[in-house]
């Protein structure tokens, strides 16, 4: 349920299954490794420069999406940051 701003919407549930069951975040492992390929296909130094400050601004939007899915789910949350990874299994 993505929205500019990082806010709950109405009806918004925790889903734990399919690709969230093991990262909580593949949307933005996906854009992150479609500016990588891209950058790379095309050979340019300049694609891979300006995939940094991309993948620092969604870093900071995952840290700002986890606050507000805490204070909204709390111990189910909890529960599932404890056995799930943010972006790369078994590293970060």
């Amino acid at each position: 349920m993505y929205s500019a701003e990082v806010t709950i919407q109405p009806d918004h549930h925790l889903v734990t299954t399919g690709l969230y069951c093991s990262i909580r975040h593949p949307r933005y492992l996906g854009l992150i490794l479609l500016g990588l390929g891209a950058a790379l296909l095309f050979r340019s130094w300049v694609g891979l420069a300006l995939c940094v400050p991309f993948i620092v601004m969604l870093l900071w939007r995952i840290v700002d999406e986890e606050m507000v899915m805490h204070r909204a789910f709390g111990a189910e949350w909890e529960a599932y940051c404890r056995r799930s990874w943010r972006l790369i299994p078994y590293v970060y």
